[in-house]
Order: structure tokens, then sequence, then C-alpha cells
């Protein structure tokens, strides 16, 4: 794969990293304190002093563990990231304590985006068997609202998803979301990466037949 398309799978394991760090980062300090205040108690029970390893070596298994845990959940609820459904459980907790009212979307509506206060603006499956024109200025969201509903449809076990992006930057913002934990078999032909050019014969037999 050529460097233009590098860059989301990178995204996506920096988040990774980066959250795994965070909740280290918790964790350890948790098991300084601990140990801190265990020292005495250490040190009157003449232990060895690989316990002084102790803050860094305890918050390994649990951030793995909360990451793993938090990943699942975020895929479960049908979120890309873990990142964006901390957003959202966030958003659903402040829109609760002030009053708002929250409502879980049925399967049969797609989320497109949101309105001017912050509600979420859905729209029923069934319109997407119909052909619809996405149109708008440049910059105005036309490359965001599709891949939203290519993501929301490849993250379905009931279908298929046929994405043809002139530029691959469409495919490169799925990618960069997490598409490829969540899309089962997927195909990607990527016209634009110059290190591998796809071959494509229409006219060539499979194996075992004939011409």
């Amino acid at each position: 794969m050529s460097n233009r398309n590098r860059p989301s799978q990178y995204h996506h394991w920096t988040e990774v990293a980066l959250q795994l760090g965070a909740l280290y980062s918790l964790f350890w300090f948790a098991g300084v304190v601990l140990s801190w205040n265990a020292l005495p108690w250490i040190q009157r029970r003449s232990l060895s002093p690989w316990w002084l390893l102790f803050p860094f070596v305890f918050p390994v298994l649990p951030s793995l563990g909360l990451t793993l845990a938090l990943w699942r959940l975020a895929r479960r609820a049908g979120y890309p990231t873990v990142g964006s459904a901390l957003r959202g459980w966030l958003d659903t907790a402040v829109r609760r304590l002030l009053g708002g009212r929250t409502s879980a979307l049925p399967p049969s509506r797609f989320v497109v985006g949101t309105t001017e206060d912050g509600r979420l603006l859905a729209l029923e499956r069934p319109f997407l068997d119909l052909h619809f024109l996405v149109d708008g200025k440049t910059r105005q969201g036309k490359s965001t609202l599709l891949a939203t509903i290519a993501f929301q449809d490849a993250s379905r076990a009931d279908c298929a998803v046929l994405l043809l992006d002139p530029h691959a930057g469409l495919v490169d913002t799925l990618l960069a979301a997490g598409l490829a934990d969540v899309a089962g078999d997927r195909l990607m032909v990527l016209l634009a990466d110059q290190d591998h050019v796809p071959g494509l014969n229409l006219l060539q037999p499979l194996p075992g037949e004939s011409p």
C-alpha cells in the first residue's frame, strides 16, 4: 500500500494507543498512591525491592481490559471509535441532566447528521432503496454525509455496500473511522495506488472455466 493510503490506518491505531496510554496513566497514579501508603508496611515486612515495580506493572492488565471493554461497547452501540462513543455518551448524560430528551433510534433508521439545536437527524432506511442525489457547494459536507451512510450500512450484517470513490479520500475517511473493524468481507480496489496498480480483465475466465 502506498503512503497515500497509510495515514488512515495510522490514525486509527494512534487513537487506540492514546486511549491505552491515558488509561495506563490513571492506573499508574493509583498504583503510586497505593505503593506510597503501603511503603511502611513493606519496610516492616522486609519485602523484596521488586515491590517498587508494582506501580508500573499493576496498570498493564486493567488498562488493556478497560480499553477492550470500551472498544466492544462502542462497536455494539454503533460508534466508529471509542472517542466518538465517549463523546456521544457524555452528550447523552449532559442532556439527561439538563432535562433534554434522548431516544434511541430504531434499526430501521440511519443518522445523517445533527440539527442546529444538537438533535440527531435520521431518515427511514427504505429511503436508501431509491436513487438520491447529494448536492451542495464545496466543503458543505457532501462527502461526510456519504461516509456516514456508507459506514452505517457497512456496520450491518444484512446488506452489501459498493463504494466508488474517484479520489480515495472517502475511503481514507472510512478507514480512519474504523471501517476495517466493523465491516466483514471487503474488497478494496484502489485505482489511485500507483505502487500496486490493480489489474481488471472482464474477459478473463475464472479458474476451471472454459473461455
